[in-house]
């Protein structure tokens, strides 16, 4: 049964045949270092590393496409929705408030008219009770015993 490769690190070697590739090797402090399968087959490119020219156009390249498929979709949505709170509130029917308005009035006012009759009335009332003599009054009812019972005619 055959097991499934290692990985070792070790020092760089030369290749033993013409057709292997060289091994893949890293910088370290300690010196580089080759990553191969016991098949002398490279596993990982650890030397891949991106240029410092590339990395701004790859920074700008990624704002981009999040600018594209993110930010546009949001800010059409949000567009999209403020303009239509715009068309629903410029659609509404226009409700005629005038007869409404008109029956509140005449209300008012016979509230008003029905005010003024009280305020009258008081003031009917005082000016006799300021006119009559005191002798023309009725006498004040003695005092009622302490049982509870009130006197009669009789």
């Amino acid at each position: 049964m055959p097991l499934a490769p290692q990985v070792t690190a070790s020092t760089p070697a030369a290749p033993t045949s013409p057709r292997r590739s060289a091994p893949l090797t890293t910088g370290t402090p300690e010196g580089p270092v080759s990553i191969r399968t016991t098949t002398g087959q490279p596993v990982v490119n650890v030397d891949a590393q991106i240029p410092k020219q590339l990395e701004p156009i790859l920074e700008l390249s990624l704002v981009i496409v999040f600018v594209l498929f993110i930010g546009a979709p949001l800010a059409w949505a949000i567009s999209r929705r403020i303009l239509r709170r715009g068309e629903a509130r410029a659609s509404a029917p226009a409700v005629d408030l005038r007869p409404q308005l008109a029956q509140l009035q005449e209300s008012i006012d016979a509230m008003a008219v029905e005010l003024e009759r009280i305020s009258e009335a008081q003031r009917f009332a005082a000016r006799l009770a300021a006119e009559r003599p005191a002798a023309v009054l009725p006498p004040a009812s003695p005092p009622s015993p302490p049982g509870g019972t009130t006197p009669t005619a009789g």
